[in-house]
């Protein structure tokens, strides 16, 4: 099994996270030409995006798929997709939300990468951005004082916005996360979590 992606990414984390959860041994490959526009500079993903997961003759991509796939082959017992429990009309909608949120800013990263003079300035990016902080006021509201989606289960919901909310002030999206006291005490609760705490982007080697 193989994993490409960077360890500072929130796809990436997300799998890795379920990696984890489910005691599975992988390679990792550190993709490092981000720049670059072939896929091979992204494991041989046709949409240029990370991570790639390589398992019993699959080359799969999109985070949501591969943890999808791990879950299923290998053990729902530690980490569920959704949780059993609950509207899952619901529950679809809250990972659309983490994962849009989420997008604006990896769109956000590859700009200031490419080194786009003032790209604040452009709609696009102005879009990109409010759509981050939309996502994650939306995420605070829904998520109220629980600090799981459903009782007694650890889902992808719980690992999507773990990776949300910890990437988000790492990369400088937001300052920190005192605007959204919610997302805060969650972060708090799951800080020291096994799976997280070996995951954390502050942890990676910069990318």
């Amino acid at each position: 099994m193989k994993l490409y992606g960077a360890s500072p990414s929130h796809f990436t984390r997300k799998v890795r996270v379920v990696l984890h959860e489910l005691g599975l041994q992988f390679e990792f490959a550190a993709l490092s030409r981000l720049l670059e526009a072939t896929p091979d500079a992204f494991g041989e993903n046709p949409l240029l995006q990370m991570p790639v997961l390589e398992d019993r003759g699959y080359r799969l991509i999109e985070s949501d798929l591969i943890c999808e796939y791990l879950i299923e082959r290998y053990g729902k017992k530690q980490v569920r997709f959704y949780p059993i429990k609950g509207d899952g009309i619901l529950h679809r909608q809250r990972l659309a939300i983490m994962n849009g949120g989420m997008g604006a800013g990896a769109k956000i990263m590859r700009a200031k990468r490419s080194a786009i003079p003032n790209f604040d300035d452009y709609a696009f990016f102005k879009q990109e951005r409010a759509s981050l902080t939309a996502s994650l006021e939306w995420l605070d509201k829904d998520l109220g004082p629980r600090l799981t989606y459903a009782a007694e289960e650890f889902t992808l919901l719980e690992i999507s916005l773990m990776c949300f909310v910890e990437w988000a002030p790492f990369r400088e999206m937001v300052p920190n996360l005192d605007a959204y006291p919610n997302l805060k005490r969650f972060q708090a609760h799951w800080h020291e979590h096994a799976s997280f705490a070996a995951t954390r982007p502050s942890l990676a080697v910069p990318a």
